[in-house]
């Protein structure tokens, strides 16, 4: 690991809140701050698993930013959040209501 100086620090800082911002927007976030973690000195690894890491936060709170017009374009019933994880666990079960097109 890298020894990171305030310069540095500042830098992910920076980049980190102009790549939640496009996140939450458009979703592109990691074209910025895993080429930061890269020049900084991290590992391919380290950089890729703070990444995804990173995503959570910023996808729970565009979610929670943009749920009412989630709502409006997507009315989703219980079952439906329960549905592809099922499938997957049943090993191709036919679902009420695929939801990445047919089934097997």
């Amino acid at each position: 690991m890298p020894d990171l100086d305030p310069l540095g620090a500042l830098l992910i800082i920076a980049v980190g809140v102009i790549a939640g911002t496009v996140n939450t927007i458009v979703g592109a976030g990691s074209l910025l701050t895993f080429p930061t973690l890269l020049f900084l000195g991290y590992p391919p690894l380290v950089a890729n698993v703070s990444n995804t890491v990173g995503l959570v936060p910023g996808t729970i709170s565009g979610a929670v930013g943009y749920r009412r017009e989630l709502e409006a374009a997507f009315p989703l019933r219980v079952e439906d959040g329960f549905s592809p994880p099922l499938r997957v666990v049943t090993h191709g079960v036919p679902c009420e209501k695929p939801m990445l097109g047919p089934g097997p």
